[in-house]
């Protein structure tokens, strides 16, 4: 009979297996904005790779780099075109809604911080959703209502027979 080796895993091995396998984008950062976790969607996202990212500290200065343009308005939403804060200051999570331009890109980002450190480090956890499509569906809808609106009112025009 095959013996069977008991497998464990780490915290940190299940930690990162659970957030790999969220749909939304998920990113994990210290205090120092260092890159800890950067799963799977946030790879398709943003066109990242995690082996790319991960250990890297994401400072003000490196957003004007070509390979961080995707990502720096998630990171600091400061650097946003267009932001729309849904949640109080200094509440956590913090939710933002950020619009970013070329290519016109809609995102609802979660960020929420560590209430105590893990081994001497805070971290934060951005959870990070691309609301493109559903902007652009509410946004043909909202037209396609004025539009009807509009016709409605206009007057018909006799018809004669």
């Amino acid at each position: 009979m095959a013996e069977q080796k008991e497998t464990t895993f780490s915290s940190d091995a299940i930690l990162a297996l659970l957030v790999d396998t969220i749909s939304e984008a998920v990113i994990v950062y210290d205090s120092n904005f260092t890159i800890r976790i950067f799963n799977t969607a946030a790879q398709e996202l943003f066109g990242i790779k995690a082996a790319d990212i991960i250990g890297e500290r994401f400072s003000l200065d490196r957003t004007g780099e070509e390979r961080w343009k995707s990502l720096s308005p998630i990171m600091y939403s400061s650097l946003a075109p267009t932001t729309v804060h849904l949640s109080e200051a200094g509440v956590y999570p913090q939710v933002i809604k950020i619009v970013s331009e070329n290519p016109h890109r809609e995102f609802l980002v979660s960020t929420n911080h560590s209430s105590e450190s893990v081994g001497g480090v805070r971290g934060f956890v951005k959870v990070i959703k691309d609301i493109t499509r559903e902007a652009s569906l509410v946004q043909s809808k909202s037209d396609f209502i004025t539009i009807a609106a509009h016709q409605l009112r206009t007057p018909a025009t006799a018809v004669a027979w």
